[in-house]
């Protein structure tokens, strides 16, 4: 079996441990080779972002930094363009041509996932691994029902274009709910419990020191 490489983009707006959590029990499961961590520098689903690609990619780092096989990953932000995704693992592949990369997404994706640049190019160059997310039913849509594997021991990393779903990554947490408790200049108790559950410390100091999303 060829080893195992994931890729797992986002904004990470700010990352959290809803994020964390999720992509280690996913790696226990799985066992990834390594995991990168792609930000998501410009994404073109999405029309604005609340602080820099400097500042989220800082963050990233702060936290993958005690985790060996997690790496932080630059790779759209060196490209000035657009954050595609089928342009990133085609530059993993070309770097990976012997190892089965994995595409990690959140299941909020999966309803706009036939949006996205050259869809059905990716779908044959990665397996897809969709987590559960709070909020979002696990439904997939047609065009991917052929592609989907039952369970663990169906997935074959020798092969591409298969899906698996993964259940057990139901954190009911957001960096949109993080950030907007953030922005509060109060919060209730129960937030304040979200924020330190949930944010790293190393993070909620970066966001202390830098003055973000206030």
């Amino acid at each position: 079996m060829p080893g195992l490489i994931g890729l797992f983009g986002g904004t990470f707006d700010p990352i959290h441990l809803g994020h964390l959590q999720s992509v280690s029990l996913l790696d226990k499961v799985l066992g990834f080779n390594r995991v990168y961590w792609v930000l998501s520098a410009r994404p073109p689903h999405k029309e604005s972002i609340n602080v820099s690609i400097e500042h989220r990619y800082a963050m990233l780092q702060l936290v993958l930094q005690n985790h060996s096989n997690f790496v932080a990953d630059d790779t759209e932000i060196a490209r000035a363009d657009k954050s595609y995704t089928y342009t990133t693992v085609e530059s993993f592949r070309e770097r990976y041509p012997e190892k089965s990369l994995c595409l990690i997404i959140g299941g909020d994706s999966l309803h706009n996932l036939h949006t996205w640049y050259r869809y059905e190019d990716l779908l044959e160059q990665v397996n897809l691994i969709v987590m559960q997310r709070p909020g979002y039913t696990m439904q997939l849509p047609s065009f991917l029902h052929k592609r989907q594997v039952q369970s663990r021991n169906q997935f074959n990393a020798d092969k591409v274009g298969q899906l698996l779903l993964f259940r057990n990554s139901d954190f009911d947490v957001s960096s949109t709910k993080i950030r907007n408790i953030l922005a509060e200049k109060k919060s209730s108790k129960s937030d304040q419990v979200l924020i330190k559950n949930f944010l790293p410390q190393s993070v909620t100091n970066y966001i202390e020191q830098h003055k973000l999303y206030k």
